[in-house]
């Protein structure tokens, strides 16, 4: 089929909404044609582990994460570029007027199209069919200011594909890359000035581990970016086992929202972190000053309403964590 990829095997594709990666080409008797064997990233979705009447054609993680689907079936995707204008390209009709010539219309369109993207700073691809940069060179003309790229949920195979895209983007300070099934390349240093301005990185639901991220990429990017995906992979669990210890231990009294935040025995952070105190001073001196109309603040509200810098995070969610457990324990 011409518009199958020769490289098909490992690539990334979508299928009624769904995403899955494929693991075979090829016929499948006693069937007449061409097939696809993938694995979905959704087991249920799925039928068997790759085989079929007695042959083993690819394996799957889990017993039912495969299918076998017709080519036509599956989307390899787009790339970068072309996700892009189908995101943000203007509808410049409104702009032009009946009197402006053919030729000159049509380059009224491409100077407003090409300036809008060149002046993005953000550009947000979640759940699009990225699969690669496209044309070498045409990223870093078109798009030259992007600071924040969110490619989540999207085609990319490998580290490779993303390498392609971020070392474009001389300006890139947070890459978001969550719900991805990236294959970790041979030779990290080779891809390390793709990240070289990067701060934050995102990698939830990603299928990748702390150790693997440590081990596979220790000069890639930075610290801050280390710390940040550690943080993402691993804060639910520390919450629920934090939960689950306090549980166990019943050593937490109950509290009420009109419970101090600075200086509560009962939260050795608001006692040790003298950040706290400074939300005091700001405003945020209770439990009750972290809810409005009966509805828990989220982190960028608090930061609006009481004017706490955005590097405070972690304290925010360390007071949420604390007085929500203990009322949910209570």
């Amino acid at each position: 089929m011409s518009d199958l990829p020769e490289d098909a095997v490992g690539r990334r594709v979508s299928c009624g909404g769904e995403r899955a990666t494929v693991r075979f080409v090829g016929p499948v008797p006693p069937t007449t044609g061409l097939w696809l064997g993938v694995e979905w990233d959704n087991p249920d979705r799925g039928k068997h582990d790759g085989s079929h009447e007695g042959v083993s054609y690819f394996t799957c993680r889990h017993p039912t994460g495969g299918s076998f689907v017709r080519p036509v079936k599956a989307s390899f995707g787009v790339d970068y570029l072309a996700a892009v204008r189908q995101v943000y390209e203007m509808d410049t009709e409104d702009v032009l007027s009946e009197d402006v010539s053919s030729s000159s219309s049509k380059r009224i369109k491409w100077f407003i199209k090409e300036r809008s993207f060149q002046s993005l700073t953000s550009v947000l691809l979640g759940g699009r069919e990225v699969n690669g940069c496209g044309a070498d060179g045409e990223i870093r003309k078109t798009t030259p200011n992007v600071e924040w790229l969110d490619l989540s949920g999207t085609l990319l195979s490998c580290w490779e594909d993303v390498s392609s895209i971020t070392e474009q983007l001389v300006r890139l300070e947070g890459l978001q890359l969550s719900s991805n099934r990236l294959t970790l390349p041979s030779d990290c240093l080779a891809h390390r000035h793709a990240f070289c301005s990067l701060k934050v990185l995102v990698l939830n639901s990603s299928q990748l581990t702390w150790p693997q991220v440590c081990t596979r990429h220790p000069s890639i990017i930075s610290l801050d970016v280390f710390l940040y995906f550690f943080f993402c992979l691993f804060v639910l669990q520390l919450k629920n086992v934090w939960y689950r210890a306090h549980q166990h231990v019943g050593d937490l009294p109950p509290i009420s929202h009109l419970s101090p935040i600075w200086g509560n025995v009962c939260f050795k952070a608001g006692r040790a972190d003298g950040g706290f105190r400074t939300w005091a001073h700001k405003g945020v001196q209770k439990v009750a000053d972290l809810y409005k109309d009966g509805s828990l603040l989220t982190f960028d509200q608090v930061c609006q309403t009481y004017d706490i810098p955005k590097k405070h995070f972690l304290k925010i969610f360390t007071s949420k964590t604390f007085h929500h457990v203990k009322i949910q324990t209570h």
